[in-house]
């Protein structure tokens, strides 16, 4: 179970979200549904930059995807943003399109946890 809880904890932390919103578990729900809606539309956004080979869009939006996963404490996705953000700041647009599709599948892993956790 340890370890579940831990790989969970990679995709979702829900108990330092709890701790971020003093175990506000409304305002949690809340923010949850606000970055899974906010999160196709950034996610857009950052495609478009990529096939528009906008280099600062794509920064732009890979650090905008990088925060708003931080304030819902979704470290997977976080850490694939920042490290798109990084290359962003280099100018290196084929690293971040290399990225993008493990950033979709990690946005699709974290909608799947958040649902499985809500049936729990």
């Amino acid at each position: 179970m340890e370890a579940k809880s831990r790989a969970l904890e990679t995709i979702f932390n829900e108990k330092e979200l709890l701790g971020r919103v003093m175990e506000d578990k409304e305002l949690m729900r809340e923010l949850l549904l606000r970055f899974l809606e906010d999160l196709p539309q950034y996610m857009d956004a950052l495609r478009k930059a990529l096939s528009h080979r906008d280099k600062p869009g794509a920064e732009h939006y890979a650090h905008t995807i990088k925060g708003a996963a931080a304030n819902v404490a979704a470290p997977g996705i976080r850490a694939l943003a920042l490290e798109m953000e990084e290359a962003g700041r280099e100018g290196e647009l084929v690293s971040i399109t290399r990225l993008f599709p493990q950033l979709e599948k990690e946005a699709a892993l974290f909608r799947t946890t958040l649902k499985r956790e809500k049936r729990r």
